[in-house]
């Protein structure tokens, strides 16, 4: 499930409703790009998009004399701001333009994954005022109310067979021996709960995560 938190006209925290409560699971966060339609102000946000930090600066030591640390960098030339500015001038452009960043969940890294055996609870303390992550982002300019929000629980879930679901072959007590398990199945995920955090994290580089796991 991916919530787009700004299109939430009420707020946010109306997001939250859409979280199933109690349940386990894994969440990520990741940008949400949003730009007026005045060729100028698009110019203007979309070059501070391009230019803002994309990750956390990161600080290391190599013993026994050296520091050194790695920001991001993001720059539009000179030229390149030119033709930027005249494009965003054709309409068709904009609009195509803002279409493919619609998709840009498909095209970025998270900006945190996270695990929580209450994944409504663990995102409502994300959004808390002054919470970790959210002063984090707030850094290098990056509002967590304006981000996409990606859930998924996990566990087993109940279901009922029907007449549809059974034909001449299905044996009846397959199916409930099946159903039966759905409890193990949940005990097996809490138990390696942290694996599906660090396989994810791992896969896809979350930008803003000082930890793994």
């Amino acid at each position: 499930m991916i919530l787009n938190l700004p299109l939430f006209p009420a707020g946010c925290q109306t997001a939250m409703g859409y979280i199933p409560s109690s349940t386990q699971g894994i969440y990520a966060w990741f940008r949400s790009f949003h730009y007026p339609n005045d060729p100028d102000l698009m110019f203007q946000k979309l070059v501070e998009d391009i230019e803002r930090p994309k990750f956390s600066e990161r600080i290391g030591v190599i013993n026994p004399y050296y520091e050194i640390g790695v920001r991001s960098f993001g720059k539009v030339s000179d030229g390149k701001r030119g033709r930027l500015k005249e494009a965003l001038n054709n309409f068709s452009f904009r609009q195509e333009l803002k279409h493919a960043i619609g998709n840009s969940i498909l095209f970025q890294s998270p900006l945190y994954v996270g695990k929580s055996s209450n994944l409504r609870s663990r995102v409502e303390q994300h959004l808390a005022l002054g919470s970790p992550l959210r002063t984090r982002l707030e850094a290098v300019g990056i509002e967590l109310d304006n981000s996409l929000l990606m859930i998924c629980p996990l566990g087993g879930n109940d279901w009922e067979a029907n007449d549809s679901d059974l034909d001449e072959q299905t044996d009846v007590s397959d199916i409930l021996e099946e159903s039966s398990l759905d409890g193990d199945q949940n005990a097996l995920v809490e138990r390696y709960e942290d694996l599906f955090e660090e396989i994810i994290s791992r896969l896809f580089s979350p930008q803003f995560s000082e930890r793994i796991g």
